[in-house]
């Protein structure tokens, strides 16, 4: 029931205790720009060994709409989780801290003592949609406002009116207003992905989490839930990062993208750089489970790092 729970690189500071970070800031026309995300030197090694996350760096700025792409198995959703405080980094010394909006979520390892106030500006989208089928449509998008009322109101479920018409103006927003009064669990997966973005709204996250939210959708559902998310976006300036398989989405619909394998990224830059010949250098085989569709391929010339697009970082080893 819980609602919560670029181009190229740039990085920005944040304030943690005992960490060293970059000193460089986002800024324009001589004005500080707090990023949006900032992710430093952090790691994560599960039972075994197994390296999810090898010293990933990565910095969102406001109002940014970015896909986070790789093959299964890549770190993508092990990297939101991290984001939003659901998983501990390795206690690694110096190094490993997550920030969102300037406040801290996690460094080395440790949750700040905040995070559940920091989690309230995180709106996440996930493949299951996390809603509850039993409850109307509307209850559900009401949901996002836990983190922001009383506890005892929450327990209850005692929204005033002022509640209920913010969460029918978010519904009619992504065209499901309609269907406020059904069970979610009569909604197809497209229209609950998009009760779930409404919800996000109604929690007035200032940040968008969607870990592969159009990974169980039909074509036509896709480009619903995808425009939905491009529109608040533009019009909004809300953040997004949205994890996909889809490159094909990605380029449509995402100005940047972050590439990731075997737990590091290895592409930073602008979505239009990735044709399929630029992908099967950077991916080889598994190049084909991101599906990517009818797209031009890249002369062997634009494929080499010096040929990148402006603002694109290409990792040594990819």
């Amino acid at each position: 029931m819980l609602a919560f729970l670029g181009q190229g690189i740039a990085r920005a500071p944040f304030t943690a205790p005992s960490v060293r970070l970059n000193k460089g800031a986002h800024r324009e026309k001589g004005l500080r720009v707090v990023s949006a995300i900032e992710i430093v030197e952090l790691s994560k090694t599960f039972h075994g060994g197994r390296k999810a996350l090898d010293a990933i760096s990565l910095s969102i700025r406001p109002g940014e709409m970015v896909a986070l792409i790789g093959a299964s198995g890549s770190g993508k959703s092990t990297l939101l989780r991290h984001t939003t405080g659901l998983i501990t980094a390795d206690r690694n010394g110096e190094t490993g801290a997550i920030s969102v909006l300037g406040r801290v979520v996690q460094t080395q390892g440790r949750l700040a003592s905040d995070v559940r106030a920091v989690r309230a500006e995180i709106g996440v989208i996930s493949q299951q949609f996390n809603l509850v089928d039993r409850l109307s449509v509307l209850t559900n998008v009401l949901l996002g406002r836990l983190g922001r009322i009383p506890a005892w109101r929450g327990c209850l479920g005692l929204f005033n009116d002022a509640e209920k018409r913010a969460a029918m103006e978010a519904l009619n927003r992504v065209h499901m207003g309609e269907y406020a009064m059904q069970r979610a669990s009569t909604l197809s997966g497209g229209q609950q992905q998009r009760v779930a973005i409404a919800r996000a709204l109604v929690q007035k996250a200032q940040v968008i989490l969607a870990d592969e939210p159009i990974a169980s959708l039909d074509p036509g559902s896709c480009h619903r839930v995808m425009e939905t998310l491009a529109d608040i976006n533009k019009k909004d300036g809300i953040t997004v990062m949205v994890s996909l398989h889809q490159v094909d989405y990605a380029i449509r619909y995402c100005p940047r993208t972050v590439a990731m394998r075997d737990g590091a990224v290895i592409f930073d830059g602008p979505s239009k750089a990735l044709t399929a010949d630029f992908l099967n250098d950077l991916y080889g085989a598994e190049s084909e489970q991101l599906m990517l569709g009818q797209r031009p391929a890249a002369s062997a010339a634009a494929r080499t790092t010096e040929s990148l697009p402006e603002g694109a970082t290409a990792w040594a080893g990819a």
